[in-house]
């Protein structure tokens, strides 16, 4: 189950990654990167300022995600090689690191979203 875990937070971690360079490329706002997916994205006016305040952020989130799962991932698959207490650490690291990292996108997204509202 933990495997499975660390599977998909690599892989939303490559999902957001992808909303990123859409982000940048055509400041094409992913609904599923805004705190409510349902209106958010139609609020927002200025999607070019939107695009370029939040390309880092969400960067960040998804390099973040895809390295924690890629470590967590990792260290699941060696658990015999590094011993029970390694891995405890690790999943209580990649679990705190996540939540840092999410907590700051969302504080950031809300800082957006008021920002370039219309």
């Amino acid at each position: 189950m933990d495997s499975f875990f660390a599977f998909i937070m690599f892989v939303a971690g490559v999902y957001i990654l992808n909303a990123a360079v859409a982000l940048k490329r055509s400041c094409k706002i992913n609904p599923s990167i805004m705190r409510s997916p349902k209106n958010a994205a139609k609020r927002i006016r200025d999607t070019e300022g939107f695009a370029a305040y939040m390309y880092p952020k969400v960067m960040l989130f998804g390099v973040t995600t895809v390295i924690l799962g890629l470590w967590y991932l990792f260290v699941l698959v060696f658990r015999n090689s590094f011993g029970t207490i390694l891995t405890a650490v690790t999943e209580l690291i990649v679990i705190v690191g996540f939540f840092v990292v999410l907590f700051y996108y969302m504080h950031c997204v809300k800082v957006a979203e008021n920002r370039f509202a219309g």
